[in-house]
């Protein structure tokens, strides 16, 4: 999903419409979308079901959960939206806006949203009934929808990002038998077995990435061969340094994630997180992280995104910390 370069939030009803297209998805009722500002301009957005809490401890438990990304988004002001019936979600709103004013952070909306009307917190004189919306006419929503389209619920999301399955998982699976086969054969008398891996790891990126630029699909024994390489560490973590937070990037690890072999997901999925992070995505970042979880739940580089995206750790805290200290697949040779 790429987001509009620039779009001015002229009231609830722009916000209302922006909100589907920050997430990928159109909230469902229970939802509280905290949507954050510093200096005017949208740094983050992050969401809870909120309106299935009942009690003001779960509520406030649930609220400090926030403090993390909130925190290290170092943010200003904030506007809330909750989604559901105002009985229901008025004691989340509540909470959450108690939350945020109290680390000085200036709420300038606060609203809940059901059944086409918008009630603001605290209602002008004449609207306890809440103000009616048509959030598809607003300037925001023709300029949104130019350049993305928010699916009906976080389900349908998730929907995009399941395996392959039929002829299409039958073919990946022979084909990854092949590329086991194939890594055997080239490491079996090789004098550095390592460094075979390491530069057939290197070039199949390279095909990788040529191959989508150029608008095509890897083949299913070049997917699968890929997917194998990417087992080692070494290799992934070259492909992690050269993985960016665009489109292409995202499609690229999106394929492979869903073509994967069950039990080889894990990288793919965990590359698709990183991409989809870094181009501000944070619902594909958690969806593929859970699709790497589920096919690794030991795998450290997922869980280690896990911890960034909870904490609202930006980006390039993971390349300065991680990847660019070393990258041993690009270090000189040495000379003995």
């Amino acid at each position: 999903m790429s987001e509009p370069s620039q779009i001015t939030i002229r009231g609830p009803v722009d916000l209302i419409a922006l909100v589907p297209h920050l997430l990928g998805f159109v909230p469902t009722a229970g939802d509280v979308i905290v949507v954050g500002m510093r200096a005017s301009n949208i740094v983050m957005t992050a969401g809870s079901p909120l309106g299935d809490l009942s009690t003001t401890h779960e509520l406030q438990a649930a609220v400090d959960d926030l403090a993390g990304p909130i925190g290290n988004a170092n943010i200003d002001s904030a506007a809330v939206i909750g989604y559901g019936d105002l009985q229901h979600m008025t004691p989340a709103i509540d909470t959450l806006h108690g939350f945020l004013t109290s680390h000085d952070i200036a709420v300038v909306e606060a609203i809940c949203v059901a059944e086409g009307r918008y009630h603001p917190r605290q209602p002008a004189e004449g609207v306890a009934d809440g103000i009616p919306f048509d959030a598809t006419t607003t300037t925001v929503a023709a300029m949104v929808h130019a350049g993305s389209a928010a699916l009906p619920n976080r389900a349908a999301l998730v929907e995009q990002f399941k395996p392959v399955t039929g002829q299409d998982r039958a073919a990946m699976h022979a084909a990854t038998l092949r590329a086991w086969h194939r890594l055997r054969h080239i490491t079996a008398r090789a004098d550095d077995p390592d460094d075979i891996v390491d530069k057939a790891g290197r070039h199949a990126a390279a095909t990788a990435y040529e191959r989508h630029n150029n608008g095509d699909r890897l083949t299913d024994d070049e997917a699968a061969w890929f997917t194998v390489l990417l087992t080692r560490v070494t290799v992934r973590d070259y492909v992690f340094r050269r993985t960016h937070g665009h489109d292409g990037h995202v499609t690229l690890w999106t394929d492979l994630t869903r073509r994967a072999e069950p039990a080889l997901a894990a990288a793919p999925a965990t590359l698709l997180a990183f991409a989809a992070w870094r181009m501000g995505n944070g619902s594909v970042a958690n969806i593929a992280l859970e699709r790497a979880l589920d096919a690794d739940p030991e795998y450290g580089m997922a869980r280690l995104l896990v911890t960034a995206l909870v904490n609202g750790l930006p980006a390039h805290r993971i390349d300065e910390h991680v990847f660019l200290a070393d990258d041993p697949l690009t270090r000189p040779p040495t000379v003995t």
